[in-house]
C-alpha cells in the first residue's frame, strides 16, 4: 500500500505516468530523465537513489552539493559490494570520461521509478546484518536482471528507498515542495547564502516567467523564462509529521528562521507527509505555508504569508550571479571530458 501511495502522489503532480494499470507493479511509475533526476537530487539527504548500470556498479547522482564543487562532479558511483551497509557516493569522473554518453543518457531517456525501502540495523546482530545486506545486495541483482527480461535499460531504472514514516522526514517531501514551488515561477534550491536556516529556499525575480531547480539550471535540462512576476523569498523546513506543531520543530522553527534572517526571507513553508487537519490549520494562523499530500495521494498546497521587504533584492540578485556562474563552470567541465 504505501509504494501505491507513493505512485499517486507522483502521478498527482502531472509529471509521472503509470504505463503498467496494475500500480503495484514493480515498474508502475514513469517519468522523463529529467524529474527522476531532480527527485533523485533533492529527496532528504537520507535518501539513497541509484540508477543501475552493471552487476558491479551503481550510478548515483551527487545532488546540488556536488554540482556546486570543485571540480563538479554531478554522478558518482557505489559498489554493489558496498551496500546498504555503506552508502557514500564516489565521484564518478574516470566513469563518465570511459562512457561519454553516460550524462546525457542519465539526464535525457525516460526513467522508471522503483521504490525499495533498506530496513535500518543498528540493533540487529553482525550475524544478522550480513544475512540482511547479503539478501538486499541479492535483491539488487534480480531487479537489474528482471529489467533486461522486460526489455528495459537497467540505466534507465531508478531505485529510490521510499519510506513513508510520520516519525521521520521523507525522501519526498523536498521535491514535492521544489515542484509546487517551481509551479508558482520559483527557483528553488539547497542554498541559502549562509543567511538562514532551512531546507530548502526559494527565490524569484520579478522577471521570471517561470521557475526551476539550480541543480536542472546547472546541467543545462532547465532554463528560466523571462517574463513577470512578484519577487519573493522563502524558506523551506521538511519536516516529521509528529513534529509539525512541535515547540521547536516545525511551524515554529519556520517562525524563528524567518525571525533570524533579517529580512532577507519573507515567506516561510512547511513541508510533511499526510498533515493533519488541525496542522495545516495551527500553519495558516501563523502565516506559515503548507506542502503536503493525504491518504488518498492528493496535494495540499497552502501558500503562507508574503512579508516584502527591500532587502530581499540583495538575495535575488546573489543566486542569479550564482546560478549563472555554475552553469558556465558545467560547461567548461563536459568541454574537458
Amino acid at each position: 500500500m504505501e509504494n501505491e501511495l507513493l505512485v499517486k502522489i507522483l502521478k498527482n503532480t502531472g509529471l509521472f505516468e503509470t504505463p503498467e494499470s496494475d500500480l503495484r507493479d514493480l515498474f508502475a511509475l514513469k517519468t522523463s530523465g529529467k524529474e527522476a533526476f531532480l527527485l533523485s537530487c533533492y529527496g532528504n539527504t537520507s535518501c539513497r537513489c541509484y540508477y543501475l548500470y552493471s552487476d558491479e556498479i551503481l550510478v548515483t547522482p551527487r545532488g546540488e552539493e556536488g554540482l556546486l564543487t570543485i571540480p563538479q562532479v554531478p554522478l558518482g558511483f557505489v559498489r554493489i559490494d558496498d551496500i546498504p551497509e555503506v552508502f557514500s557516493s564516489l565521484p564518478a569522473l574516470d566513469l563518465m570520461k570511459k562512457n561519454r554518453k553516460l550524462l546525457d543518457k542519465v539526464l535525457k531517456e525516460d526513467k522508471y521509478i522503483v521504490f525499495k525501502n533498506s530496513r535500518k540495523c543498528e540493533y540487529c546482530s553482525e550475524r544478522t546484518k550480513r544475512q540482511y545486506y547479503r539478501r538486499y545486495r541479492e535483491e539488487i541483482l534480480d531487479l537489474r536482471r528482471e529489467a533486461v527480461r522486460r526489455g528495459i535499460d537497467p540505466l534507465n531504472v531508478l531505485v529510490v528507498d521510499g519510506e513513508l514514516s510520520l516519525r521521520h522526514e521523507g525522501f519526498l517531501t523536498p521535491y514535492l515542495a521544489g515542484v509546487k514551488l517551481r509551479e508558482k515561477k520559483y527557483l528553488v534550491s539547497e542554498t541559502s547564502l549562509g543567511i538562514a536556516g532551512g531546507d530548502l529556499f526559494a527565490y524569484r525575480a520579478e522577471d521570471f516567467g517561470s521557475g526551476a531547480f539550480l541543480a536542472g539550471l546547472i546541467v543545462g535540462i532547465e532554463e528560466i523564462e523571462k517574463g513577470t512576476s512578484e519577487p519573493s523569498t522563502c524558506i523551506i523546513e521538511d519536516e516529521a509529521q509528529v513534529r509539525v506543531y512541535d515547540s521547536h520543530h516545525g511551524i515554529n522553527q519556520v517562525t524563528g528562521y524567518l525571525l533570524d534572517s533579517r529580512e532577507y526571507f519573507g515567506k516561510g513553508f512547511v513541508t510533511a507527509p499526510l498533515m493533519a487537519e488541525y496542522q495545516i490549520k495551527k500553519a495558516e494562523e501563523q502565516g506559515i505555508g503548507v506542502i503536503t499530500f493525504d491518504e488518498e495521494g492528493e496535494i495540499i498546497f497552502v501558500d503562507g504569508k508574503e512579508m516584502p521587504s527591500e532587502r530581499q533584492s540583495e538575495i535575488i540578485n546573489e543566486v542569479k550571479n550564482l546560478a549563472y556562474l555554475a552553469r558556465e563552470y558545467f560547461n567548461f567541465l563536459l568541454q574537458k571530458l
